[in-house]
């Protein structure tokens, strides 16, 4: 079986080549759909195991990271986005500010966590 990481980086170049900016918004966000329905995919397979740098974990929060921190020029802010498997940012710490986190699904709630790891790292070597 082909490396997964391979295998996606070949499926967002696909994407990438689709789009006129590969570093705009609506391509991240085609990549972020492509990247969580492949780790829905390959739920069974290393790719959950890699924490690394350039793991899918790593590409796929990324996006995320790139989507709610950067300043789009036209104001879009993708805090209220469904970044994570269909939920936001948002709702999700609404639902844990409301401490209700049992009410978030796994896969969510995994997604987050992740994220945050990968948000403290990016701070920490920035």
């Amino acid at each position: 079986m082909a490396n997964p990481v391979i295998k996606l980086r070949a499926e967002l170049k696909q994407v990438s080549e689709q789009f006129e900016n590969p570093f705009a918004y609506p391509c991240l966000v085609a990549k972020l759909d492509v990247c969580e329905r492949f780790m829905e995919e390959n739920r069974d397979n290393s790719v959950w195991l890699s924490y690394g740098r350039g793991s899918v974990r790593h590409i796929t929060n990324g996006i995320r990271f790139d989507l709610i921190k950067s300043e789009w020029m036209d104001g879009s802010n993708f805090y209220g986005a469904p970044l994570f498997y269909g939920w936001s940012l948002k709702q999700i710490e609404d639902r844990f500010i409301a401490d209700d986190p049992d009410s978030i699904p796994e896969k969510v709630a995994v997604a987050y966590l992740h994220y945050q790891d990968h948000e403290e790292f990016v701070e920490q070597n920035n």
